[in-house]
């Protein structure tokens, strides 16, 4: 069965001003921590979470230590020899690495003003002493300020009635709670929630005293002891009892609550820091309305929730997956290479976290902004309508219609991608058709001219593949007439071979921004000649070729890419349409597989060339015994790569392609001995080219 853990940081989606939910997901552990509320949770390093006491269904006290762990979704109880007492009310906050630090509550003794820090690598709990700290208190909140600090506000403390306008930070590399006096601040407040924004800055929303509830955003940042009252258009209800933890960067999520009206909140709510907006969310599946529940981050865009008050006490496990704000580039990877096209409208924005590379045009037009870490190289032929941007130097043989500039170039994250996936096999047959609901499968496979009918909703996938022969075809028709958005996880193979369809029903290219390709491989990915793809492709881990004459309507986020000659591409946003499946104008064939036959073969071969020697073009043969990660590459004889002829995924059988006696810049290369280089897995072969003007 699948266990979800996609971690969606930096998707190349559409542009959006908020983030998209991918809605809450129930997780049914097999071992949980039993009904409470009034408990503290705490992100504690990678996709885990602790969760500390809390005041059960009976109104009893605990001290039980848990771990949930996503990966596998499981709770754990810890049992270190030395904990703090049993409490409700307490706040807890990351502090480091696998650290969490507790402060306050109350317990059988009243309220409490201990300082404790667990530590996961050893499942120990530290009782800390210092001379100074904050005045015994709970339902209060803490949030971390990055590194080993942590921000402290608020809560009904002992001697202060009805609650506290303190603003501490403790600092765990000396041991010291420090009160601050910023000028401005919020007022007396409990029951509120706090989040840390990251770069020393936590948001806190909510809160109240007696019977009065606020609904308030403050953001308070380390660098200047500041905390600033935010007025965004439009913001939850006061609220108290609340729950708050982090998405991406500074945008944190907001679930559920009690209402100046007593009544509990269902809503689930998405502030962005940069530009100050709240956004009430609409997932189609939700924990029930509840208070005194917790949450914490799991990291890349998810959040664990468990617990009370929904009415009737609670103990479920809610994971809340959200998609990240989103770039407005059609292609980014930590490698682009683009070769010569003879398309007229390539749009979309690009971005390198590398190298940015446009090969000889034929002449070329790209209406694009292009933006690298590392140094950007436009060759001859080629126009630029866009911006060009570089951190470190850009080398133009081309036309740059737009302003070149030499400054520093944020890098852009790659997808975080993690889930599994298992089930059943499943195969489209031949000229037939599959319809499959959401959920987790094994193998599924297409063969020619079959269709296979997915609908909105997630899918998980071992392996989703395609292969293609050179004269047939294949569909994946994606019903979307809901509105709702569908996402593909593969896990280790997904290949779509040549002439394969992505077919949107009922609006066609115009939905693109609804789907969603995500693979966790690391084996290079080949979308196959004469693709029509729509949708977002994700390969955080791969090497990913668009092949020739291919279209894409969407956006790729990958590792490496290479986008092979004459391929038509456009972001969600661009104007302009795709001419449909079959009908991109095809340039004259130099470099192509001229043939591919898919009958059995039992060994790996690199054929001779012929003609040989040639001019000025040879055939070059290979075979397959299985699918396979192919490189063909030319050098000459001082072993300096001339160019590479086919990169990408290829089914068994037998292949054979031409060399037009081109560099990798387009230029005719002198008459000489050339070796030509077949890597196929683990399998390496070497053949000797002599060419002759």
């Amino acid at each position: 069965m699948k266990n979800l853990k996609a971690l969606f940081c930096g998707l190349c989606l559409l542009l959006a001003p908020a983030l998209q939910a991918q809605d809450w997901t129930l997780k049914s552990p097999a071992t949980q921590p039993s009904v409470r509320g009034g408990h503290a949770m705490a992100s504690i390093g990678g996709d885990q979470v602790l969760l500390f006491g809390g005041q059960n269904a009976g109104f009893g006290l605990s001290n039980e230590t848990w771990v949930y762990d996503l990966s596998d979704n499981t709770w754990t109880l810890k049992s270190p020899a030395t904990q703090p007492s049993a409490r409700s009310g307490h706040a807890m906050a990351s502090i480091g690495g696998d650290q969490v630090l507790l402060f306050g509550g109350i317990d059988a003794g009243g309220k409490d003003d201990e300082t404790w820090v667990y530590d996961l690598s050893d499942n120990t709990w530290t009782l800390k002493s210092q001379a100074t700290r904050p005045l015994a208190r709970n339902r209060h909140a803490m949030a971390s300020l990055g590194g080993d600090q942590v921000l402290l506000f608020g809560g009904e403390a002992a001697e202060i009635t009805p609650a506290d306008d303190e603003t501490w930070i403790y600092d765990l590399s000396d041991n010291t709670w420090t009160l601050k006096n910023p000028i401005t601040k919020p007022g007396v407040l409990a029951n509120h929630a706090m989040v840390s924004l990251g770069g020393g800055q936590v948001l806190l929303f909510g809160g109240g005293v007696l019977s009065t509830f606020y609904d308030d955003t403050w953001v308070y940042d380390l660098s200047d002891n500041a905390w600033t009252l935010k007025n965004p258009a439009m913001n939850p209800l006061a609220r108290i009892a609340h729950a708050m933890a982090s998405l991406n960067g500074d945008q944190l999520l907001l679930f559920g609550g009690l209402d100046a009206g007593f009544s509990l909140s269902n809503e689930t709510w998405v502030y962005d820091l940069s530009d100050n907006t709240w956004t009430l969310q609409s997932p189609t599946t939700q924990p029930s309305a509840r208070s005194r529940s917790a949450m914490a981050s799991l990291g890349g865009g998810q959040v664990l929730l468990f617990g009370w008050n929904d009415g009737s006490s609670d103990d479920e496990t809610w994971v809340y997956t959200a998609m990240p704000p989103v770039k407005p580039f059609i292609f980014l990877a930590n490698k682009i290479t683009l070769k010569r096209t003879q398309q007229s409208t390539p749009g979309g924005d690009m971005h390198s976290n590398g190298a940015l590379t446009i090969e000889k045009g034929d002449p070329s037009i790209y209406h694009s902004n292009l933006t690298a870490v590392g140094e950007i190289t436009i060759q001859k032929d080629n126009t630029i309508n866009g911006d060009v941007t570089s951190a470190t130097s850009i080398s133009n043989s081309g036309t740059i219609n737009g302003t070149p500039s030499v400054e520093p170039v944020a890098t852009e994250p790659l997808p975080s991608l993690s889930y599994s996936a298992g089930g059943q096999n499943k195969t489209v047959p031949q000229n037939g058709t599959l319809s499959l609901a959401p959920g987790s499968y094994n193998n599924v496979t297409l063969n020619s001219f079959g269709t296979l009918q997915l609908a909105s909703g997630d899918y998980y996938f071992t392996s989703l593949q395609y292969n293609s022969s050179t004269t047939t075809t294949a569909v994946i028709e994606i019903d979307l007439s809901s509105g709702a958005p569908i996402t593909l996880n593969v896990v280790s193979n997904l290949y779509l071979g040549k002439e394969i369809e992505i077919r949107l029903l009922p609006n066609g290219e115009g939905d693109s921004e609804l789907v969603t390709f995500n693979t966790l491989q690391s084996s290079a990915v080949s979308f196959g000649k004469e693709a029509y793809l729509l949708g977002s492709f994700n390969a955080p881990n791969a090497e990913v070729t668009l092949a020739k004459n291919s279209q894409l309507r969407g956006a790729m986020c990958v590792k490496e890419l290479l986008v092979e000659r004459d391929c038509l591409f456009l972001h969600h946003d661009s104007p302009g349409s795709l001419p449909g499946p079959g009908n991109l104008p095809k340039p004259s064939l130099e470099e192509e597989e001229v043939s591919s036959d898919q009958s059995t073969v039992i060994s790996y071969q690199l054929e001779q060339n012929y003609p040989n020697p040639f001019n000025p073009s040879t055939v070059i043969s290979f075979q397959l015994p299985v699918n396979s990660d192919v490189t063909l590459s030319v050098f000459n004889t001082n072993g300096q790569l001339v160019k590479q002829v086919a990169r990408g995924n290829f089914a068994s059988g037998r292949h054979t392609l031409v060399w037009d006696a081109t560099d990798a810049h387009g230029e005719r290369v002198a008459s000489g001995v050339y070796l030509c280089r077949l890597r196929a897995g683990a399998f390496v072969a070497q053949r000797k080219l002599a060419l002759m003007r």
